[in-house]
């Protein structure tokens, strides 16, 4: 059950940078069809394009170290609790082995 709730979380934050580079399109063709010359436009552009190409090369989705951090708060352990290290050494390389697909 859990490999399956992360798998869904992982897709739904996957869908959320996809309807990101959907607006970044739509603010692209906007800037490009506003009447000014392409001087003015340039560095709007430029910014807009650099942040598309971030979101599509980088696509940094993730419950990483955050989940695990709010996963050991529900436990009531506190920080630097030597049961807390022993749980992160367990459940690191589960989650990393879930959303990697490896074994």
């Amino acid at each position: 059950m859990f490999s399956e709730h992360v798998g869904k979380a992982m897709k739904l934050l996957d869908d959320l940078v996809d309807i990101e580079i959907e607006s970044i399109d739509k603010i692209i063709a906007k800037v490009e069809a506003d009447p000014e010359s392409n001087e003015v436009k340039a560095n709007e552009l430029s910014l807009w394009n650099g942040v598309k190409t971030i979101c599509q090369n980088g696509r940094r989705t993730g419950l990483g170290i955050t989940a695990l951090g709010d996963f050991i708060a529900m436990l009531n352990h506190k920080y630097g609790m030597m049961s807390l290290s022993r749980m992160s050494s367990v459940f690191t390389p589960f989650f990393v082995m879930r959303l990697t697909g490896s074994r």
